[in-house]
């Protein structure tokens, strides 16, 4: 129970039921909060070290899982002066994409009822850890965020639940092929491969979902890169998407995680170039992946 955990009487059982929190950390967590010469990149760490402690704690209700973090949500938004969205930061909200599921045998799905949009950690229902990754102080952003959303299910509680939620991007995205490459791997990123245009991106991919078809037609959204010339070695992380059915033209929702950081690769694939050449004109290839009024731009739930 917020702030202060369960009652006496409750700690010492070991029924399955009951939520266990390491009470000492969560309180040193909300002191360190109070500290006045916390940057702002503090504040977004500390939430992120906060999200590791609460990711596999057990919850009755499914979809509990903003609801169990809206008491440190608000502590979280009164220090920072920043807009909550569903589990994320709006001041560091590009970062703050760049989450994935490490799926080393285990099961992650989205739950069948509405939780969060794609793009939150809040929307996984996974039995391995969340992680964010962490960029660099130097690098570049590679997607414009034009509009934020999400609509609570109660105005009285806007970190709790919530019923919807959409980001408006300016961005490049690039049709792929999202296959089985090794089916003997033991997790999730080795097993699979994206390719465009029949070449390899290569990097560590990172599914949000378990994916068994041997072929799956995928979108690419290229999120940040490392400042560097192409032929050294680098970062770069992309997003994997896929279309919202139901929706018109240049709707998605997320499907994963890929990073060439992650696994020492560079850049000089030829499927990293065909996606960088094109970063600086977003819009500029297929317009029937984007918006059909403005070229570009896509809408992300």
């Amino acid at each position: 129970m917020y702030p202060d955990g369960l009652p006496i009487y409750l700690k010492s059982l070991n029924y399955s039921f009951v939520k266990h929190l390491d009470i000492d950390a969560s309180q040193a967590w909300l002191t360190h909060l109070q500290e006045p010469n916390l940057s702002r990149k503090d504040y977004y760490d500390k939430w992120r070290r906060m999200i590791h402690m609460y990711w596999n704690t057990k919850i009755t209700k499914d979809t509990d899982k903003l609801v169990a973090i809206s008491g440190l949500a608000k502590r979280m938004g009164s220090a920072l002066k920043d807009r909550y969205l569903a589990g994320l930061w709006e001041g560091n909200l590009p970062s703050n994409l760049l989450w994935h599921i490490h799926i080393a045998g285990g099961r992650s799905c989205r739950p069948e009822n509405y939780r969060a949009p794609s793009w939150s950690w809040a929307s996984i229902e996974a039995e391995e850890d969340v992680s964010f990754w962490h960029s660099p102080l130097r690098g570049r952003v590679l997607i414009e965020i034009e509009e934020a959303s999400v609509t609570p299910l109660s105005n009285i509680d806007v970190t709790g639940e919530v019923v919807d939620g959409y980001l408006r991007l300016k961005s490049s995205v690039f049709q792929a092929e999202l296959i089985i490459h090794d089916p003997s791997a033991r997790d999730e990123s080795g097993r699979l491969q994206l390719r465009i245009q029949g070449e390899t991106v290569e990097g560590a991919l990172f599914p949000d979902e378990n994916i068994t078809a041997t072929s799956t037609s995928v979108y690419c959204l290229p999120v940040w890169m490392a400042t560097k010339p192409l032929d050294e070695t680098e970062g770069a992380v992309a997003l994997i998407l896929k279309p919202v059915e139901g929706k018109p033209r240049g709707w998605y929702s997320r499907l994963g995680l890929l990073s060439n950081s992650a696994c020492g690769e560079d850049l000089s694939s030829r499927g990293w170039k065909k996606m960088l050449e094109c970063l600086d004109d977003p819009g500029s290839g297929d317009h029937s992946m984007y918006l059909e009024s403005a070229a570009g731009t896509i809408m992300f739930v």
